[in-house]
């Protein structure tokens, strides 16, 4: 059993993102989601401004399943230094055709990309460096990345089933 759950982010994520892997002792502990990822992402990327003087995007991340798709990813739920997406429409494809619907998850990307480098059992790597990206931007955090309910196409079709 499992409790599909909404942080108050907006994350989507099985047990409301309460984790028992990955801890010390006999179930006694687990591991909860920050409170506020953007801001652990901010209070991040100053505390590596003022220790090394280097302006760096950081993202943080948790494993999260797909609907219809078997396997986790990683995904990104908080941001400082980043835009959450990169908006390719208007741009054009390589045949010259506009594109109208190409807006680029680029910190999902980058949080999968990283998952993979973590590890998901006993690698224990709590940090991964991605260099050689120029996406450095000031953003209001993940909440754009979410879509309004309204323009959610699956969570409406849910909550007709519901009904």
């Amino acid at each position: 059993p499992f409790l599909l759950t909404k942080t108050r982010r907006g994350n989507i994520c099985v047990n409301a993102g309460i984790d028992g892997s990955n801890v010390d002792g006999d179930n006694d502990h687990i591991i909860l989601l920050p409170n506020d990822p953007d801001k652990s992402a901010k209070n991040m990327r100053a505390d590596i401004l003022s220790i090394t003087g280097k302006k760096v995007s950081v993202v943080i991340t948790d494993t999260n399943g797909r609907a219809f798709r078997d396997g986790q990813i990683g995904v990104a739920i908080g941001v400082s230094g980043i835009g959450p997406t990169r908006d390719w429409r208007g741009t054009c494809d390589l045949f010259g055709n506009v594109l109208e619907v190409a807006n680029e998850a680029i910190v999902d990307e980058l949080a999968s990309v990283a998952n993979l480098l973590f590890g998901e059992g006993c690698d224990g790597t709590p940090v991964v460096v991605i260099s050689g990206l120029d996406f450095y931007a000031e953003s209001d955090g993940i909440g754009s990345l979410y879509f309004p309910e309204s323009d959610d196409v699956i969570r409406r079709t849910l909550l007709k089933v519901k009904d």
